[in-house]
């Protein structure tokens, strides 16, 4: 297949690699609108890849997005009108809400959810380390929409990858854990792993009973022990990563807090429910990134 990726960083990255490596074209849209780019994946040899070309987007089969979750519109915007009409669009970031920001924009195209649990970090501007396995989850924004003739193929690069018939369970799930592990660990700038001690439990406790009664209204079967045990578990596997809201803090970067615990919080306001916990640490990561002019 041709693919373009939207955004070369660390999960990027990991999936343009392992495509290419699998047989595919591929080709990366970047900020810097370079004609090349370098990569290099767990001190292997240095991969290149064409980046930038309008000619490689009009022969796109699928366009992967792994941008930050505000990034999205930008950065597909300037390209729409290069992407052929077969070309599927597949949206693989954390947090909720881009898909429907861009759908008005992409109706010519089928628009695809992904979720993926692999951790992967820079090292270097060229260099990035894949610090964790982990499973993808793919699925239709519409449900009439079938599961894609490339996803065996991705499931090829990646072995991980699978169809699944409702996504929207599985990225809920995804953003149950980002609620409850990012703001905390970038607040408290520590490692996901350190999140399991005693002090943060009687918070983690109030804000899996919000978050699960925001999911359960929004049609998402689950419980607070769930939500805290799929936590944990992630917490324990990743024990010794920083979470992206973490590096995002730590670097006085812009991070996803609109589309992680803000789309909780825009749901919870829909349903009329309160999530104060979640609030206060939403609030919390607003005013730590207000601040950074200060410092």
């Amino acid at each position: 297949m041709n693919i373009t990726i939207v955004g070369a960083g660390a999960i990027g990255t990991l999936f343009g690699i392992k495509l290419a490596k699998s047989g595919h074209r591929v080709h990366f849209l970047t900020r810097h609108q370079e004609n090349r780019i370098e990569r290099c994946l767990n001190g292997l040899d240095l991969v290149e890849f064409v980046s930038n070309s309008a000619d490689e987007v009009a022969h796109a089969d699928l366009v992967i997005v792994t941008t930050k979750a505000f990034q999205v519109c930008g950065a597909l915007k300037p390209w729409l009108e290069h992407f052929p009409v077969k070309a599927d669009i597949l949206l693989l970031h954390n947090g909720m809400g881009t898909a429907h920001k861009i759908e008005s924009y992409t109706k010519a195209h089928r628009l695809f959810l992904g979720t993926t649990t692999h951790g992967a970090m820079r090292l270097t501007s060229s260099e990035f380390r894949h610090v964790g396995q982990g499973e993808t989850r793919i699925g239709a924004f519409h449900p009439d929409i079938k599961e894609p003739e490339w996803l065996s193929s991705v499931h090829k690069a990646i072995p991980s990858t699978q169809w699944h018939s409702d996504i929207h369970q599985a990225l809920w799930l995804k953003l149950a854990v980002n609620c409850m592990i990012n703001p905390l660990s970038a607040i408290h700038q520590c490692k996901n792993g350190q999140l399991l001690d005693d002090g943060f439990q009687d918070t983690w406790q109030q804000m899996s009973k919000e978050i699960s009664a925001v999911m359960v209204a929004e049609g998402v079967e689950t419980t607070p022990q769930e939500v805290l045990f799929i936590t944990r578990k992630v917490a324990l596997a990743t024990a010794e990563n920083y979470s992206s809201m973490n590096r995002d803090i730590h670097y006085h970067r812009q991070s996803e807090n609109a589309f992680i615990t803000g789309y909780l919080l825009d749901r919870a306001d829909y349903h009329g429910l309160d999530v104060p916990q979640n609030r206060a640490l939403w609030q919390q990561i607003t005013e730590l990134e207000q601040g950074y002019e200060n410092t």
